[in-house]
Parts: structure tokens; C-alpha cells; sequence
């Protein structure tokens, strides 16, 4: 009665890359990180800033900030297993899904910040939200490109 674990057969798994393996993980992971550190520096505002407009942002930000690295990740590993299942006549698109939400992630993330940077009352901490909104940018036309999806 139950399970005979003798007559299950061992299969042959293929051990994850780690993340750290992969570049483009890297980069995101560490725009990942400068993001935190960003929501962090708006918590401590002036006065005269909108409140409103600073508080959309952490929320936005804070979203996508904890989403980004481990959804590009599942891109990278889905687009290796993908290739090995095309040749077996079989279509998933899972790391072009996962990388659509990283890209739509970015673009309102560098929306956030443009607007962010805008904003006169936040001093100091708008050239850091351009700086960030570039850089948002530049990795969401990476992960367009890798992925071939025609996005940007």
C-alpha cells in the first residue's frame, strides 16, 4: 500500500543555472538594488513636495522592483528549456511572456521616474531618477532584444 519508492524511475534532471550566471540578470538585479535605495531617499522628502505624485511612485517602483530580476531569470531559463522543447515540435511562451512583463515593468518604472525627475521639491534626488529612468530604458530594449519581441 502507498508508493514504492524502487519503482520510481530516476530521471535525468538538468541542474538550473544560478542566477548570478547569467549577465542580464545581473544587470537588473543591480537596477533592482538602486531602485530599493531610491524608494528608501523618497520616504525623506521636503515639504513642498506632492505627496501624491512621490507616493504613486514608491508604489509603482516598489512593484516592479521586487518583480524585475526574478522574472527576467524565468526568461533566461524558459528561453534555454523553449529551445530544447521547439525541437521536440512543442511551443511554450514563457520566457516571451515573462519578458513582455519585465519590459511593461521598465517602461512605467521609467514613466515613474521621469516624473519623478520633474519634480522640482525632490533637489538632488531628480538627477538620480533621470539617471535611473535611462538606465530603465536601456534594459528594457536589452530584454527586447534578447527576446526578439519588437516592443521597442
Amino acid at each position: 500500500m502507498g508508493i514504492d519508492l524502487d519503482e520510481i524511475k530516476d530521471f535525468d534532471y538538468q541542474l538550473l543555472q544560478a542566477p548570478e550566471e547569467f549577465p542580464l540578470y545581473n544587470l537588473t538585479f543591480k537596477f533592482s538594488q538602486r531602485l530599493k535605495k531610491l524608494v528608501d531617499d523618497l520616504r525623506l522628502v521636503p515639504e513642498a513636495a506632492d505627496e501624491y505624485l512621490i507616493l504613486e511612485g514608491i508604489k509603482v517602483i516598489s512593484h516592479y522592483q521586487s518583480l524585475i530580476p526574478p522574472k527576467v531569470y524565468r526568461a533566461l531559463i524558459s528561453k534555454a528549456e523553449e529551445e530544447e522543447e521547439k525541437k521536440m515540435g512543442i511551443y511554450v511562451l514563457d520566457a516571451e511572456t515573462s519578458a513582455f512583463i519585465v519590459i511593461r515593468g521598465l517602461l512605467a518604472v521609467a514613466e515613474v521616474l521621469k516624473n519623478l525627475a520633474r519634480h522640482r521639491p525632490l533637489g538632488v534626488l531628480r538627477k538620480n531618477c533621470l539617471r535611473l529612468a535611462k538606465i530603465s530604458l536601456k534594459l528594457a530594449e536589452m530584454i527586447d532584444w534578447e527576446f526578439n519581441l519588437g516592443i521597442i
